[in-house]
């Protein structure tokens, strides 16, 4: 059942119960005698975790972000255990140690938080990104051309000497979310490259 306050009839003996909520989830084993009401709560140890992205310092939140968060283990790895992209996420997590990854576009932050037990935590993710709007045309005023592809490249080579394909795109009027820097856009139709 996912009611809040269950009553749940039950023939005598022993049972494993669990209450999750969120990601977060507990369990106990009970005895239920016949006759008898047996009142049981669950402490989940929770608290919630609101994630907000912004592409600048001082900037307004950004609307499509999605957003990893991983469970630090004892080994000292991270175990993934909840992925979002709804806008403006609040996520129930068991006390602990985190690590958030959030990403929009091709641009990317990281941060390393901690849950504690009924308290919210709000966290800010600076992207450190810009926006990307292309399109080709013929000349001033005139309307995007169709059957162009435009690619981005990171300028700075690889080891093979090649530049590294960042994104692309064959929209008419594509919008790219990059990380700030320095980039090649080359844009292909037909037989013409510019």
């Amino acid at each position: 059942t996912c009611d809040a306050t269950p009553v749940v009839e039950l023939p005598p003996g022993s049972y494993r119960t669990q209450a999750w909520f969120g990601q977060s989830s507990v369990s106990d084993d009970i005895e239920i005698s016949a006759g008898t009401t047996l009142d049981q709560a669950f402490f989940l140890n929770a608290g919630n975790f609101r994630p907000r992205a912004y592409a600048v310092e001082g900037g307004e939140p950004m609307a499509k972000v999605c957003y990893r968060i991983f469970k630090k283990t004892d080994e000292g790895g991270n175990r993934e255990i909840v992925a979002s992209c709804k806008p403006a996420p609040t996520f129930v997590l068991a006390q602990g140690a985190y690590r958030v990854l959030a990403w929009s576009g091709r641009a990317t932050s990281t941060l390393d938080v901690d849950v504690v037990t009924g308290e919210t935590l709000e966290a800010s993710f600076i992207l450190n990104a810009g926006y990307l709007a292309l399109k080709a045309v013929l000349g001033e005023n005139e309307e995007p051309l169709d059957g162009i592809c435009f690619k981005v490249f990171d300028v700075r080579p690889l080891a093979s000497g090649k530049l590294r394909e960042v994104v692309a795109s064959c929209s008419p009027t594509p919008t790219f979310i990059l990380p700030a820097g320095a980039y090649l856009v080359r844009a292909e139709g037909g037989k013409s490259p510019q």
